[in-house]
Parts: structure tokens; sequence; C-alpha cells
């Protein structure tokens, strides 16, 4: 395992593997339910244009994302262990890449004055570098805080985002590195480079940052030259740019629409949330799904963007030294992997201190820079390692008794020993969404989205009382909470209070105006307040903005029909059932007006469409069933029926 170094890759992978196993299998958690449960786009049988083109929030579109959703539901349906596996194959993915670019660090070119004659002409890392490289890796792929991009699906957008950052620049490297004689080989490299660039961008938009990783790397830690490192990212420029256009083209804006606070506000809370997450991944302990960050006093922000300022300073100190006026290529040493990985680091959160998100932390932006994390490492390998071999192989980093093998392998042993039990604990917290949100609302008893999340699983689990309970406590840190007034409503609805229901989802409303699923709810309760001209406004606002929403579509055409429009009501129908493949409420409500027309064949086979798309319950089911016999018989008494026009 040692001699050449990369056997030792499965068992990492293999590890990896085992760890996450625990939660592949967990029930949808989150906006995992929004955003695949309820959402038309990825559900079987839906087109692909619909997924290439399906805004989540009214500023966002990652096609890409979707389209591996797309892909997964198509193959292996709704259910949460394809979505999971995927996540943690693509995850496994992207920390071999990191393996790969690490080794580069390692790799000694041709004309290196640093050779020695040990090394001979071999440009293979030493085993001292491939240890270091395969240190930063296992960092990568183990550490407890990737765990919510690996097992949270909705994380899938920043794992997809880092595979092709990393493919673009290792792409990037091997354009450099091919001899200028080959010149269709170097074109070729480069049109690949921006090929992966693009699904980078379309899958999360913090990859925008390639070309300054590219810079850093380039200068950093492989000690090139600062022009031609300038001069390379610069080419990444212009695909980043024309899709900053073709965004603000499409959506209106190139960044965000709303903010949540201003920019200064956000550089003060993004310090603080800097330096907890650098304490997160240096000491792995009380981690959540929804941590608690909030904008801090001018004091204690004002501190925590001075030691920001003080890490990233520091680190540009130590790469000044790295950076040569010759054009000799040589491999960095530990010093400037450590600058490099530190200014990594730094420039893969840039988007959130200048973006200002509602949430102000999130352990899944963590992935993009746990890659300065892992280079980090790999520095800090290679700087000790020959401490721990001694003697003169220790000086070379070229162990040969096995105790000097065993203290060469002992990084890599002490990550996975280390890491792998915390990852796999995560997994099981995550393995079980009730413990997941008890101890998110354990860790941040201020915060809102617990207690929401709790009250859903009480009320799926039939505890009405539970949920009303939780659905209070949410109000009651936040009453303009707009998920915490949308799920009370619900209860207020299934308990027949529409006047509560009406005020809450009204609040909500007002709080969150792009809240469709809010605003279709209250249509249907001024249907059933007899309030047609109210709800008809309502429902057609949605369809404003969403013209293939299946429910607004469907509450609709009931108002339609029970204000004797049932010709406009049918095509309405008709619309919410080739929106959503697995829409089946709208077949039931198309059979009744069918046969309320007389037309008994078109409402028999809207029945039966409403069998196949799947009932809401066994009951329906029933009900359906009888409707199907019912009108057999009928039909069979009357064998020259026909249908209506």
């Amino acid at each position: 395992m040692l001699r050449r170094g990369w056997p030792a890759v499965p068992f990492v992978v293999l590890v990896t593997a085992i760890c996450a196993w625990p939660a592949l299998e967990a029930p949808f958690t989150f906006d995992e339910h929004a955003g695949l449960v309820e959402n038309r786009t990825v559900q079987p049988g839906s087109p692909v244009s619909a997924a290439l083109t399906y805004r989540f929030s009214p500023d966002q579109i990652r096609p890409v994302f979707f389209l591996s959703l797309w892909l997964n539901a198509r193959t292996g349906g709704i259910e949460p262990f394809p979505f999971r596996l995927t996540n943690l194959l693509l995850h496994i993915a992207c920390g071999l890449l990191v393996g790969l670019l690490l080794m580069r660090a390692f790799t000694r070119r041709a004309g290196d004055p640093d050779r020695t004659s040990e090394e001979g002409d071999d440009p293979a890392p030493t085993l001292r570098g491939r240890i270091a490289a395969l240190s930063g890796m296992t960092l990568f792929l183990l550490h407890p805080l990737q765990s919510e991009s690996i097992l949270y699906i909705w994380g899938r957008s920043g794992v997809l985002s880092t595979l092709g950052l990393l493919g673009a620049l290792l792409l990037a490297l091997a354009a450099a590195d091919t001899n200028a004689a080959r010149p269709r080989l170097r074109a070729a490299l480069w049109c690949a480079t921006v090929a992966a660039f693009a699904l980078a961008l379309l899958s999360k938009e913090e990859a925008i940052v390639l070309p300054l990783i590219l810079f850093i790397w380039w200068t950093v830690a492989e000690r090139r030259p600062v022009g031609e490192g300038l001069r390379r990212a610069a080419l990444l420029v212009l695909p980043a740019a024309l899709f900053l256009m073709a965004r603000g083209s499409y959506l209106g804006a190139v960044g965000r629409q709303v903010y949540a606070r201003g920019i200064w506000d956000n550089m003060l809370s993004q310090a603080v949330v800097s330096l907890k997450m650098i304490r997160l991944t240096i000491l792995p302990i009380g981690q959540s799904v929804d941590p608690e960050a909030g904008l801090p006093s001018m004091g204690p922000g004002l501190a925590a963007l001075a030691a920001c300022g003080i890490i990233v300073l520091g680190a540009i100190l130590l790469a000044r030294v790295s950076i040569r006026p010759d054009h000799t290529e040589r491999p960095g040493r530990p010093i400037h992997l450590i600058a490099c990985g530190v200014l990594i680091a730094a420039a893969a959160t840039a988007i959130y201190w200048l973006v200002p998100l509602p949430d102000l932390m999130s352990e899944r932006r963590a992935y993009l820079p746990m890659l300065g994390a892992a280079i980090v490492i790999a520095g800090i390998v290679q700087a000790l390692l020959p401490l721990a071999i001694g003697g003169d192989e220790g000086a070379r980093g070229v162990p040969s008794s096995p105790k000097q093998r065993f203290f060469a392998a002992l990084p890599v042993l002490l990550l996975m020993l280390n890491l792998g039990p915390l990852l796999h604990l995560r997994a099981r917290i995550w393995a079980d969404p009730v413990t997941l949100w008890m101890e998110a609302a354990r860790h941040a008893p201020t915060r809102v989205r617990a207690y929401v999340n709790l009250g859903v699983y009480a009320a799926d689990r039939g505890d009405l009382e539970g949920a009303a309970g939780y659905f209070e406590r949410a109000v009651a840190a936040d009453p303009t909470d707009h998920e915490a007034l949308f799920n009370r409503a619900r209860l207020y609805m299934e308990a027949g209070d529409l006047a509560a229901a009406r005020a809450d989802l009204e609040g909500a409303i007002a709080s969150s105006p792009g809240m469709l699923r809010a605003r279709i709810n209250l249509g249907i309760i001024f249907i059933q307040q007899g309030h047609m001209t109210a709800a008809e406004e309502t429902l057609r606002d949605v369809l404003a903005v969403d013209p293939g929403e299946p429910r607004a579509l469907t509450n609709l055409a009931e108002v339609l029909r029970a204000t004797d429009r049932t010709a406009e009501a049918k095509p309405l129908y008709l619309a919410a059932l080739a929106s959503d493949p697995g829409y089946a409420h709208a077949a039931a409500r198309l059979g009744v007006t069918l046969e309320g027309e007389g037309d008994l064949i078109g409402a028999l086979d809207a029945y039966r469409q409403y069998l196949d798309r799947g009932p809401a319950s066994p009951e329906q089911d029933q009900a359906v069933r009888d409707k199907i016999t019912e009108i057999e018989r009928r039909l069979s008494a009357a064998p020259g029926a026909v249908r209506t026009p």
C-alpha cells in the first residue's frame, strides 16, 4: 500500500461509503419535500425541458442540478435511496479529483533544481508526497462537515458544482502542460475546460470563483509565473462573464433579487460565520442542520472581520515567498501549500460575503472551501512526515524499515480513525429526521425551522396536538415566519377553522409574497367560504407566476364550474393533468364534471386515469372504483351511450 501510495485509495473510498451508509434510506426531509416530492418538474414522466427551466425561487435556476434530479426520478422513482446514493457517488468522485489535484503539487518536473539524486528522473511524487496527497483526499472525503452535502439531497448542487470546478481546474492545468507542438490537443483540453466550467456554473453559482482558484493554485501551489497565471485565469473570466450576462437576461438580474440585509451587515455576519466554520473544521463538534447565526453587534463583528483579514493577509504574505521571477517549474513546499489552501478556502466563500442570503450559515456551504482545508492538511503532513519517519530517510521522505513505513501511514490512519466515526455519527442522525431536528432545536432554541419541521413530522404521524404545539412555538419565536404560518394554517384547515387558517395564510403571503403554496390554499379557503370572485383572483395570480401549477389550475376550474363556466373549466383540468404526470386530483374532478354533463365514457376514462396516477388514500381509491363500477353498469344498460362534445 505504501510503496506506490494509491492502492490505499479504494480503502479510503470504502470507509467513506460505510460511514455515510446509515443515512441513505432516510426519509425525505426539509426542502426535499417541496423540491422533490411536490415538484412536478422532476416527477417520472415529466419532460426534461421542465427540469431544465425550473426555478426553485424567482432568482435561482440550476438546470444541471435539476436535470440530475430528473434522471434520478426517471430511473429510480421518487424514493430517497437512489437520490442519496447518487449524492454519495458524486462526493466520492470529487474526492478522487481532489487527490489528483494534490498529486500535482508533489510532482517534480524536469529541470527542478530541488531534485535529489535519489529521485532520478522519475516525475512521480515521492512517498512523502503521495501520503500528503492521500491525507488531503481523506480529509475531504471523511470530514463530518461534508455530511449535509452528501446526505441532504438539496446539497447536491454544491457537490455537482465542485465536481465541475475540479474537472475544469485539472483540465486547464493539463492544457498548460501540453506541449505547444500539439495545438489541437491543447485546444481540445481548453474546450473541455470551458464545458466543465459551464456545467459547474449551471449546477450552482459559487463555481464562478474558478478563475481566482486557478490563479492561486498556479502561482502558489505550483509556483509558476504570475503573468502566465493571469493569462490563463483570464481565459476563464470570459465564460464567467457570459454566464452572468445570460443569467441577468433570463432572470432579470445578475445576482439575488431580494437581499436579506445590507452588504456591510452581511460582511460582519459572515466574518463571525467564517470563524465558526474554521472552528468546526478543526473541531467538528456541535454541528447542526440549522445552526444559530445572527447579525453581530459592531464590536464582535469588527473583531471577527479583523481576524479573518489577518488570516488572509498572513496567507498572502506566505504566498509571496512562493512566487518565482523566473520560469523554473517546481512543486510547492509545505508553507506554500498551507498558504494556497487558506487562500482557496477564502475565495470559495467570497460569494457568501458579497451576496446577503437569508440563511447566514449553512454547513453545505463548507463543501467547496473544504478543498482549501484538504490542501492545508496536505501541506502540514508534508512538513511533519519527515519528523515521524526520522533519520536520513525522513529528510528525503523515503522510509525503509517497517516501523518507518508505519509512521509514514499514520497521518492517513489518524484522519480515518478520527473523522470516520464522526461522519458515521452524522449519518445516523440524518437517518432519523426527528432526531435531526431535535438536535437543531437543542443547539438553536430561538430558531424557527426546527419547530416547523418537527410539527410537520408530528402531523404526518397523526399527532395533531403535538404538531399544533410545535407550530405555536415557531410562531411565538417569529410571528412573521411564512413556513410556520403556512403549516399552522394547514392544521386549521383540517380542523375546519377557516377564519384562523385564512388569517395565517394572509400573514404568510405578506411575509413571503412569492409563496405560491400559501396563495393556492388561500384560494381553496375562499372557495369553501363561497367567495368565488376572491378565489378566482387569487388563483389567477398564482398562474400568472407559474402557468402550469396543477393545484391552481384544478381549483380555478372548480371556481369556473361553480359559476356556470364549465366549458372554460374542462381545458384547465386537462392542462393540470398534462402539467404533472403524478397529479391525480384533477382527473377525479374532471370525471365528476364529465359525469355531470352526461359524458359517461369521458368520465370513465378520467376515473381510470385517476387510479393510474395514484389515489391520495385507500378511501378515495375505493370511492373511485365504486364510481367506475356504477358507470360501467350504466353503460352496459345503455350501449348506445356516446361522448358529449
